[in-house]
């Protein structure tokens, strides 16, 4: 296994852990009639369970010399073309309106700027991928930099 050119895990945002934490009250709340010290005890377990579920299935983006892992998606990348990393309109453009059906995708709500590479294998239907990435500017600067 190589050392990644680029590394990013797409870790749930501030908001989602707070969204997730305030589980604990509604767990408690829940479970109290019951019993009390089992509802303290799932007032931790659940939450800290949740947390733990999502940042252990975050999606990662890794660039190495000779691929691109986009989650579960492994591309050559001799098969890579353009890239480009947007945010703002022209993001929400190509996750809506823009999208077309031959492409790949990997996305984050919670992750405002995505990255599109186009794919130039003649071999391979997908027109393009689409990912969400905080870091797009230095994947992009990464795979540049590995090309030449």
């Amino acid at each position: 296994m190589s050392n990644p050119v680029f590394f990013e895990r797409l870790h749930p945002s501030p908001g989602t852990v707070l969204a997730l934490l305030l589980s604990a009250p509604m767990v408690l709340l829940a479970a109290l009639p019951f019993n009390a010290g089992l509802a303290f005890a799932l007032a931790v377990l659940v939450p800290a369970g949740l947390l733990g579920l999502f940042f252990a299935t975050a999606p990662t983006l890794q660039l190495e010399e000779k691929e691109l892992k986009i989650g579960k998606m492994r591309i050559p990348v001799s098969a890579l073309g353009e890239a480009k990393y947007l945010v703002g309109d022209e993001a929400r453009f190509e996750r809506g309106p823009g999208l077309s059906p031959g492409s790949q995708r990997l996305f984050r709500g919670d992750i405002q700027g995505v990255v599109r590479i186009e794919i130039v294998d003649p071999a391979d239907p997908t027109e393009y991928v689409l990912f969400s990435s905080r870091k797009g500017n230095a994947l992009v600067s990464a795979l540049d930099a590995n090309r030449t």
